[in-house]
């Protein structure tokens, strides 16, 4: 006779939120997939200067130092799995992309019309 059990959801201490714009990865000599999760942003300064008087206050505004005009791409973490767990991953976003695009008011058609233009684009 089957049983039930109950599995328990416990964070990990390296949990955290990860806002994700991009993905960059590929498959490993190992045979796993490896999925980068990125995102982009503006450079930030090193520095910035501050004027001071004799006592160490401030006398005016911070003057902002040049800053780099690149973009840099953060790589926040990267997954690493077989292919049971990649194709398991791959079938809850799809489910989760439906309903998200249901809740947006697209049809079936047009969300998978989305999902096609950008899959031709990777």
């Amino acid at each position: 006779m089957n049983q039930k059990i109950d599995i328990k959801f416990e964070k990990s201490p390296f949990f955290r939120v990860v806002h994700a714009e991009g993905v960059w990865g590929g498959t490993s000599p190992a045979g796993y997939v490896r999925m980068a999760i990125t995102n982009d942003g503006h450079s930030i300064p090193t520095f910035n200067e501050l004027e001071v008087d004799d006592n160490g206050q401030p006398v005016g505004p911070e003057l902002l130092s040049r800053a780099d005009s690149r973009i840099t791409r953060q790589v926040e973490c990267e997954l690493v799995m077989d292919l049971g767990t990649a194709t398991a991953m791959y079938g809850w976003l799809e489910q989760k992309i439906f309903e998200l695009g249901a809740l947006q008011g697209l049809s079936d058609q047009d969300i998978e019309s989305v999902v096609k233009a950008r899959r031709l684009r990777t």
